[in-house]
């Protein structure tokens, strides 16, 4: 559902995604995956625009333990920032192991340049963020309490400012980025971060 009033610089509305993944007519793998995400958009005073954007998914395997490449992964320039691509959570070595359900949480508050310069410069907003989540891996007889629980502890946060780019449907930002909490296990980004992508917290 997408209420939004601009698809590139929405200053007003709602745009509301759920899907479902289901594998397990054929192979061994046999899940279902769901996912949600809500942004929000308001404007205030001088062209300013305060947006949140919240995402979480869950994971259930149906066979004794699930896939890895079928898992949730948080972090990186577009996601909980200040973490490096994929760097939250439970690692093996060097590789993020991923997680069964997870949660992610971002604010923004976007001004135009200063000034107004106009042209390709109205492409660009400044912007002050704080992004949080956490996600973690389950066996199938965790009780759902503890599940909860667990993705309520060790939350993982950061804040900062920067600035950002809208060029169709891709979003360029650079960004200082300060770490409020993160585990010795993530794999940090912390200062300066660059990120390019389409989907963004």
């Amino acid at each position: 559902m997408d209420e939004r009033d601009d698809t590139e610089f929405p200053t007003q509305g709602h745009f509301i995604k759920l899907s479902q993944e289901y594998a397990g007519l054929l192979g061994d793998v046999n899940y279902i995956k769901n996912e949600g995400e809500l942004n929000l958009f308001g404007s205030g005073s001088w062209d300013t625009v305060f947006s949140m954007c919240a995402k979480a998914g869950f994971l259930k395997s149906f066979s004794e333990k699930s896939h890895i490449n079928d898992r949730f992964f948080l972090g990186g320039p577009l996601s909980i920032r200040g973490f490096k691509t994929y760097g939250i959570g439970p690692r093996r070595q060097n590789d993020s192991l991923g997680g069964d359900m997870y949660w992610s949480l971002g604010l923004h508050l976007y001004t135009p340049l200063p000034f107004r310069p106009g042209g390709f410069a109205e492409r660009f907003r400044t912007h002050m963020f704080a992004t949080a989540g956490n996600l973690a891996q389950f066996t199938e007889d965790t009780p759902w309490k503890k599940r909860i629980e667990s993705l309520g502890e060790n939350v993982r946060w950061s804040y900062g400012a920067g600035l950002v780019l809208l060029a169709g449907i891709a979003r360029f930002e650079l960004n200082y980025c300060i770490l409020g909490w993160n585990s010795l296990t993530d794999s940090i980004n912390a200062g300066l971060q660059f990120g390019v992508g389409i989907n963004d917290l």
